[in-house]
């Protein structure tokens, strides 16, 4: 889209009527059975699956910003609420604490999961036991991508206020590092049975790892990056006509009539057949 087309769309938006902008009245959402996957040192998760009825009945729950739960303050001027289901809402006064607050509560969630992309956005994935089957991909990681040096590099080139948040970001994981160090009963499960111990984060760890999505999402879900060009080369009305975002005869959701299709919860599937990441699958559905 040119800049002349771009302001011209950003004119219209704001001459709009105020009876014709949309008022949001509710606000829902249902997210995938184990957020978090995270095992604390007891061995237990009451979140791992307490959402799996709401897929199985195609319910949603809500998901305002001013939803009770329980509340705690890591930092200054820095709020996360969890609601029923775990599901964390991050308040601060100002963007660099709500992007702390945001690393904070990833990092109590998905600890373990930010230590292995790590690892093998940076080739170190094979390093640890059971991932030895790794190696082909941390060559190609090493090889193929940007080096930490060519990283820091592209991260100088941003805008100051980027660059604050990939900061903040850091700073949000770090504080609950240094609380897990602390208290071993914070230590994921995952950890103690690899024998790991993370290493601070740094703001290359999470450009390494925006870079290995940019280049694998956009290739193997849709091929994003060849239907942009030709948005870009067709326009929005000739590019929608030959690949329409809703066709009539297309049904994007299965509707309740259809009936219930339950998940064995025994036997999730495992985490290797979405990513290029290879996890051990543990349980009766070892394979």
């Amino acid at each position: 889209m040119s800049r002349r087309i771009a302001l011209a769309a950003v004119a219209a938006l704001l001459a709009l009527p105020v009876a014709a902008q949309a008022r949001v009245i509710r606000a829902e959402t249902v997210l995938p059975p184990g957020n978090s996957g995270f095992l604390p040192a007891t061995g237990t998760n009451p979140h791992m699956y307490d959402q799996l009825s709401l897929y199985q009945s195609f319910a949603f729950k809500p998901a305002g910003f001013d939803l009770a739960g329980t509340t705690e303050t890591p930092f200054p001027g820095v709020t996360i609420t969890r609601d029923a289901y775990g599901v964390p809402n991050i308040r601060a006064g100002n963007d660099r604490d709500a992007w702390k607050g945001v690393g904070y509560a990833a990092a109590q969630d998905r600890l373990v999961q930010l230590e292995l992309f790590r690892r093998a956005t940076e080739g170190h994935l094979a390093e640890i036991p059971t991932q030895e089957s790794a190696l082909p991909d941390d060559i190609a990681a090493r090889r193929d991508y940007y080096t930490p040096g060519e990283l820091r590099r592209i991260l100088k080139r941003l805008p100051a206020s980027l660059r604050a948040r990939f900061d903040a970001y850091g700073e949000g994981i770090n504080a609950w590092i240094a609380k897990v160090d602390a208290d071993p009963t914070k230590n994921p499960l995952e950890f103690a049975a690899l024998n790991l111990k993370m290493a601070p984060w740094r703001p290359v760890d999470s450009a390494a790892i925006g870079v290995q999505l940019a280049r694998t999402i956009p290739s193997g879900d849709g091929r994003e990056l060849e239907n942009w060009t030709a948005l870009r080369k067709l326009g929005p009305k000739r590019f929608n006509s030959l690949l329409p975002l809703r066709r009539k005869d297309q049904v994007a959701t299965i509707p309740a009539s259809a009936g219930r299709f339950p998940l064995d919860s025994a036997c999730r599937t495992p985490y290797s057949e979405f990513t290029s990441l290879r996890f051990p699958c543990c349980g009766p559905c070892r394979r």
